[in-house]
């Protein structure tokens, strides 16, 4: 299985960039999204497997807030990326149980493992019985 992931960045070189990086290692860049908005409409047409979120967005909603709702609304697990990792940013972050985050500037294997992480613990996510669907008493 190819990982199919959105990027959510608002710096286009930046966003270009981790493309690139993201089609060497193996991955299908489903789109890129500049804004929370353009995120959610592209989910609404293509639900990847991962987002990879910048926290800091442009005007509009911020990374953490459309994080929420893509993973609320569509069980979308999401890898941060920031080059802000004071603490109450982290905590604000760490709230919404992200699958990962990734520091800017950060590297390839650096990319290439929090991938690897996140996609390890997605398939152990959706390996777990559905507590709703058990037959326990």
């Amino acid at each position: 299985m190819v990982p199919q992931i959105l990027i959510v960045e608002d710096n286009a070189i930046v966003a270009e960039d981790l493309k690139l990086k993201l089609n060497k290692l193996g991955c299908r860049v489903t789109g890129i999204a500049y804004s929370g908005l353009e995120a959610i409409k592209h989910v609404q047409q293509k639900i990847p497997d991962i987002v990879l979120m910048d926290i800091r967005l442009g005007p509009g909603i911020n990374g953490i807030e459309t994080a929420t709702l893509l993973m609320r609304d569509f069980k979308i697990p999401v890898i941060y990326l920031t080059a802000h990792a004071d603490s109450d940013t982290l905590a604000k972050a760490s709230a919404t149980h992200p699958y990962g985050y990734i520091i800017k500037p950060f590297n390839d294997k650096e990319l290439a493992s929090t991938i690897e992480n996140a996609l390890h613990t997605l398939a152990a996510d959706n390996a777990r019985p559905n507590a709703k669907g058990s037959n326990a008493t």
